[in-house]
């Protein structure tokens, strides 16, 4: 959360602040500290992922959005990037995979582990995150398989979804946001 100088020191009052990404801890940490610099600021959060960033942005509901995507008609300012992490199973002999080979895994044309590596045996589960979140449309363009997705997946929302399912099952692969997998 920046402001320019001369703003920042006759700033009273509230600012709302929305989002739905797994940056939410980062911004929440941002706020506090935005908090404690100019005292009688509040910033309220509004975190969810229904929510219309932009045209809250737009419509004055919002002050700040945190979101994945430029709006021409907004200003954009980038002030982090966040890793993506594909998780497997701690007990799969799979350690390391090149981008290829993941982007095949979740395209769904690499579908055993065997294909991957011969100590490895079993039909790979893919675990995909929902469409409405902008982890998954990150980790799609990363890997350049936009729209190109196994429909052969099962989709789980949560952090803590995925890493029950994948802690929990072998064959699965999935993907979180880096400080979600290191937090784990």
């Amino acid at each position: 959360l920046l402001a320019t100088p001369g703003l920042t020191q006759e700033l009273r009052g509230g600012l709302t602040v929305v989002g739905q990404g797994p940056e939410r801890a980062v911004i929440e940490q941002l706020a506090l500290a935005f908090e404690q610099a100019h005292l009688g600021t509040a910033v309220e959060m509004q975190w969810n992922h229904n929510l219309r960033l932009a045209e809250m942005v737009r419509s004055g509901a919002a002050d700040l959005a945190v979101g994945g995507r430029e709006e021409a008609d907004l200003t954009t300012t980038t002030i982090a990037w966040d890793g993506l992490a594909v998780i497997v199973n701690f007990s799969n002999p799979i350690k390391e995979l090149a981008k290829q080979q993941v982007a095949s895994i979740f395209k769904g044309t690499i579908r055993d582990w065997g294909e991957l590596d011969e100590r490895a045996t079993g039909k790979i589960y893919v675990v995909l995150r929902p469409d409405d979140q902008q982890l998954s449309a990150g980790f799609e363009q990363s890997l350049g398989i936009v729209g190109a997705a196994t429909t052969k997946a099962k989709h789980i929302r949560s952090d803590q979804g995925v890493l029950s399912r994948v802690s929990g099952q072998l064959d699965a692969v999935s993907y979180l946001a880096m400080n979600a997998a290191l937090d784990a």
